[in-house]
């Protein structure tokens, strides 16, 4: 299956800050607790840019539901995963954006 055809795409930054904080280790962290819980058909990951939370990092997007966390841990990561990939609730403590009320074209939707 493709990524895009999955029901969400998650990013984990692999610009300088984040990588020089270990962002590589917690993406294959990612893929191995996407793994535990079930969840590889149903969540696409791949590395991703730089997403502008430099002092915040490592940081992730998760798309579509348009949510960055920031100051990802091993244990942010495994509980992202359980909480907001596996039963759809963000986890709000390492949320540093959300997006969701907003369309694709920035428009806020009430």
């Amino acid at each position: 299956m493709d990524m895009f055809e999955k029901r969400r795409r998650v990013a984990i930054c692999r610009g300088p800050h984040c990588s020089a904080r270990n962002s590589a280790a917690l993406a294959e962290l990612l893929d191995a607790e996407l793994a535990v819980h079930g969840l590889e058909d149903d969540v696409g990951t791949r590395p991703g840019a730089c997403n502008k939370l430099c002092d915040e990092g490592p940081s992730m997007v998760v798309h579509p539901d348009k949510i960055w966390y920031s100051c990802l841990t091993s244990d942010a990561v495994r509980e992202i995963v359980r909480e907001h990939l596996s039963r759809g609730e963000p986890v709000r403590r390492y949320v540093a954006r959300d997006l969701s009320r907003f369309d694709d074209f920035g428009s806020f939707e009430p």
